[in-house]
């Protein structure tokens, strides 16, 4: 392969994987508004919509629980 077609390859790889990481950050940064302006229902629907694309993911499950602290029952937020 010459250098110019790796450097193409790399550059359309690197920017997929920015645009997938900027899609997941949107998509916290909208359950995280939603939640402190007191939708709360909503921030529900959507970190559970996170969790469903990403379950691994342990900044969504962290957040997800923390919104479940300060808004509904402490004892349900550690089975999250």
């Amino acid at each position: 392969m010459t250098r110019l077609v790796r450097s193409r390859v790399f550059s359309g790889f690197a920017a997929g994987l920015l645009c997938a990481c900027s899609q997941a950050q949107t998509g916290l940064s909208s359950a995280e508004q939603l939640w402190k302006s007191g939708d709360f229902d909503g921030a529900k629907q959507a970190f559970e919509a996170l969790l469903k694309q990403n379950p691994k993911n342990a900044l969504y499950r962290v957040r997800y629980g923390d919104m479940f602290v300060d808004r509904f029952n402490p004892k349900e937020a550690v089975k999250l």
